[in-house]
């Protein structure tokens, strides 16, 4: 299973997804908890209209992050790429950690943003 985070150029989870510069893409074994390997995706250009489909080439089928715009949301979902929405900032290993022990902090209320046309 893949699991993707979107990154700023520093590394840090941008507090939008339209905001990112990148992708690390974690394969994960579920059984045992554990990071496979980890991948940086990065677009070939900044349209995040495109990114669920560079996403769902490369695997990914979760997605974690901060805000979304309700058309990204929509896009991703098309694409079968489930999003949890809602995420509290962290290092990425930290974030993928939590997430594989079922711990993970997120708010409980989607934090789609209504406002945004594309992402």
């Amino acid at each position: 299973m893949k699991l993707a985070l979107p990154l700023t150029a520093d590394d840090r989870l941008p507090e939008h997804f339209g905001d990112a510069a990148k992708f690390e893409v974690f394969d994960l074994d579920l059984e045992q908890r554990r990071v496979r390997r980890r991948l940086i995706v990065v677009p070939a250009a900044s349209r995040p209209c495109q990114w669920p489909r560079l996403l769902r080439r490369s695997g990914v089928e979760q997605l974690l992050v901060q805000h979304i715009g309700q058309s990204a949301l929509t896009e991703l979902h098309r694409h079968q790429v489930d999003v949890l929405t809602g995420v509290f900032a962290a290092p990425p290993e930290e974030l993928v950690s939590s997430w594989l022990a079922g711990e993970l902090r997120h708010s409980p209320a989607p934090a789609v943003c209504q406002h945004c046309a594309h992402t």
